[in-house]
């Protein structure tokens, strides 16, 4: 009986990873999110070799392969693409950097396949284990909606596990463990004292307001919202559904709104994965139900390992922070996100500076008095600092000096700007209720650009700070301030295009 309660080799779960499709991380971006499980990138890695190698050994982690073996074989592997600065402190700190990203990897996709094949069992076997606990990892870096369902108990085939069986957010380290129904009875007896929401096992109205409200009500008489970002984003935010391995494509579209079908089959018919095939060729053809056993990396001239440029001169030297506290904060580190994406050339100095709480905007780029400035209060101020940063760049580096290149019809960055304007998106601030000023206003190339640039760094960067505030945009009234990731992907590809040209990236 105590069997599923601990971890076991499984050449189930090895198989799920083994069967995953190595894709370059643009093409990654593009995919429906219940896609992207099923599909392997590393960031930085451009070899569908290299990815197909590291894939396969991930997939021997579910068998019983050790750890820090794997770790080890996986940073060989990704080192090139990653450590490629010259000075010996910038090294080292990109092995830091590759050292977590072969963890991350070995834990993300090992625990996927863990969790995903540990649930069937205990979904076979919920006659015996009618019950099932959350678990929460306990330390500083559970997420509140994580945490707040630490211990607590539902059916076993209650809906709630649907999507919420761990890892239900990227980077959740929590768990679940089946109880037998002797093991709740002790449970309540114990508890019978405590008020409901001190109690462990969900029931009640408390399930009820789970089920309808998705929100979750603790001991201090409040609610924890703890639906999925899919829930508070629709059809875009991440979700991960262990039951999901048996849907098809045409499932997997049929849950997605008929824009958003078209958007999405519109790019990954034309959007090539390798090997000659399209997206839409690959995941079209690939059984979900079972999957097969690793295959040898795709058939393809291998990528030339990457040039090593260390940053010549960091977006951050021009932009000196002339503020303190949470505002000098943000800056610090949305600059520390784009010096980690690009350079810039050679930029004039502007100061970074603190908006009054009483200026009408989030964010202002000043150019007359050559100062960006953010809002402390502002909800999403790290992804602001980017879009000022971004009108900055557009004025002073993209095309001639103190010119927005976004307003010219011959830059790459107004062809950008064009193409973002035809998408749904764009679309939805046309169809909107604002101001018809406002709609002119953020349909102008100059706002199009920032937005798109705030977020072309917030995925490239995927730093904690910019990933929580496109969260927040999308989970907003204002959604439409930016775009869904497969309907941006040809934006991002057509940036990081521009900035190579530019020698601004790899």
């Amino acid at each position: 009986m105590n069997l599923l309660h601990t971890p076991i080799p499984h050449e189930e779960g090895s198989e799920l990873v083994a069967a995953k499709v190595p894709a370059r991380r643009d093409v990654f971006d593009g995919l429906l999110p219940e896609l992207r499980a099923r599909a392997f990138t590393v960031t930085g890695v451009e070899d569908l070799n290299v990815l197909a190698r590291v894939r396969d050994l991930t997939a021997e982690l579910p068998v019983g392969g050790d750890f820090d073996e794997l770790k080890s074989q996986i940073l060989d592997e990704i080192s090139p693409w990653i450590i490629t600065a010259t000075e010996e402190e910038e090294r080292a700190k990109q092995l830091g950097e590759a050292t977590r990203r072969a963890e991350m990897l070995l834990k993300m996709h090992g625990w996927q396949a863990y969790a995903q094949t540990q649930d069937k069992l205990i979904r076979e076997e919920a006659d015996a284990f009618p019950y099932s606990q959350y678990l929460d990892s306990g330390d500083h870096h559970v997420r509140p909606s994580h945490s707040a369902l630490g211990g607590k108990i539902f059916p076993t085939l209650h809906p709630f596990w649907e999507n919420h069986t761990p890892p239900w957010e990227f980077g959740c380290r929590c768990d679940k463990v089946p109880l037998t129904a002797d093991e709740v009875e002790e449970i309540r007896a114990a508890e019978q004292k405590l008020p409901p929401e001190q109690q462990s096992v969900v029931d009640g109205y408390r399930l009820q307001e789970v089920e309808s409200q998705g929100v979750l009500r603790i001991d201090d008489g409040g609610t924890v919202d703890i639906r999925t970002p899919r829930e508070k984003q629709g059809s875009t935010g991440y979700e991960w559904r262990p039951g999901d391995a048996g849907l098809d494509l045409q499932q997997i579209l049929a849950r997605h709104t008929p824009q958003d079908r078209q958007v999405f089959e519109s790019w990954a018919r034309s959007t090539d994965i390798g090997e000659g095939r399209t997206v839409w060729e690959t995941f079209e053809g690939t059984p979900a139900a079972s999957a097969p056993q690793s295959s040898p990396a795709p058939a393809i001239a291998p990528a030339a390992a990457p040039v090593s440029t260390p940053r010549q001169s960091p977006v951050s030297a021009g932009l000196p922070i002339a503020s303190r506290g949470e505002v000098a904060r943000t800056w610090k580190e949305a600059l520390s996100a784009i010096d980690s994406v690009h350079d810039d050339g050679v930029l004039p100095g502007y100061a970074a500076r603190r908006a009054p709480k009483t200026a009408n905007h989030l964010g202002v780029y000043h150019f007359p008095k050559k100062h960006l400035a953010i809002r402390e209060d502002g909800p999403w101020r790290h992804l602001t600092a980017a879009h000022e940063i971004g009108h900055y760049l557009d004025h002073q580096a993209l095309g001639s000096p103190n010119v927005f290149a976004s307003a010219d019809p011959a830059s790459p960055v107004h062809a950008i700007c064009a193409m973002l304007r035809q998408t749904p998106t764009c679309e939805e601030i046309r169809a909107s209720r604002i101001p018809v000023r406002m709609k002119h206003y953020f349909l102008s190339s100059l706002e199009i650009w920032a937005r798109a640039y705030a977020q072309f760094i917030a995925e490239e960067s995927a730093t904690a700070e910019l990933s929580a505030d496109l969260l927040r945009v999308s989970s907003s009234i204002e959604s439409w301030r930016q775009w869904p990731p497969h309907e941006f992907a040809p934006a991002r590809a057509a940036i990081r295009q521009l900035f190579r040209e530019k020698g601004w990236m790899l």
